[in-house]
């Protein structure tokens, strides 16, 4: 923990991925922060069943190889993390574009809208022409899938998806949409059966290995990497001095990702931390678009 002169606090949490997910460590910071506060017996502890629905395999032949999960692209000079808020309001408005332009996509939600809208300004920066591939992805928590896991299950229990942009990702961002969520449900209870069936693990190597070929293009296609941390219960931490004013990610070392969490200003907004190449970030502050319903705050 930090402290500083105004008397304020700053707590940070380190995890390895390899062990855990955002919404592990969310559940471990509740319960760590309710723990210090000494105000809740039935506290649920984190539990460790996901081996009983996901058990070891034995497989000396798979030798996963991480490094390709990096886009391999040349690194830049320089990349900077800029911090967007979309109020409440604004998502509202996204969200009617998309029911007026596209009746056929029924009740879109904060993520599916913002996602999108993102995903078409940053291309749109990049200048992506018609014949450049756009990939974005996105993990998606199983836990709500699985009813015999809760939040507490600890372990990292998603599957990431990914959704392919005609135009380069400059194409109308409500098209978009349809494509994300056509990529979120094919992660559907389905899915999730076979994945904890006895090809389960061949079906989370196959998922593992297309999403590794698609990175490995390096140069021959942009990808944008998304993150929710919404709805987790980071914000309700409450480590006995009050809620905090502010929950977020540490420095970032790894360009064209987009983190999303809860507005702690704005109720029921989202604010998104995107890390870009400085130069493609000053083209896309000057986004008219995205100046319509956002407000910038601050880059490092």
């Amino acid at each position: 923990a930090t402290s500083f002169k105004c008397g304020g606090i700053a707590i940070g949490v380190c995890i390895s991925h390899r062990i855990a997910d955002a919404a592990t460590l969310s559940s471990f910071i509740t319960h760590w922060s309710a723990t210090a506060r000494r105000d809740q017996p039935n506290l649920i502890s984190p539990l460790f069943n996901s081996a009983l629905l996901f058990p070891p395999q034995n497989t000396p032949d798979f030798k996963p190889n991480f490094s390709s999960l990096s886009v391999q692209k040349p690194l830049s000079p320089k990349f900077t993390t800029k911090r967007f808020t979309f109020t409440k309001s604004s998502i509202d408005s996204l969200k009617s574009i998309v029911t007026e332009y596209s009746p056929k996509i029924l009740h879109p939600s904060r993520i599916e809208v913002v996602t999108a809208f993102l995903w078409s300004r940053c291309a749109a920066a990049k200048g992506l022409g018609g014949t450049h591939r756009s990939l974005a992805f996105h993990p998606v928590n199983l836990r709500g899938k699985i009813p015999s896991l809760t939040e507490y299950s600890f372990g990292n229990i998603f599957q990431m998806v990914s959704a392919e942009s005609d135009g380069g990702g400059t194409a109308d961002w409500v098209t978009l949409v349809a494509k994300l969520r056509a990529a979120f449900g094919r992660i559907d209870s389905d899915y999730v059966q076979r994945l904890m069936g006895e090809k389960g693990f061949e079906i989370g190597k196959e998922n593992f290995l297309e999403i590794s070929k698609l990175l490995g293009l390096g140069g021959n296609i942009d990808v944008l990497r998304f993150s929710s941390y919404c709805r987790f219960a980071m914000k309700e931490a409450d480590f006995g001095w009050g809620r905090p004013v502010w929950a977020s990610i540490g420095s970032y070392a790894n360009k064209d990702n987009v983190f999303l969490f809860e507005s702690l200003e704005f109720c029921g907004g989202i604010e998104a931390w995107i890390v870009l190449d400085a130069r493609v970030m000053e083209r896309l502050q000057r986004d008219f678009e995205l100046q319509r319903f956002t407000s910038s705050c601050f880059a490092w």
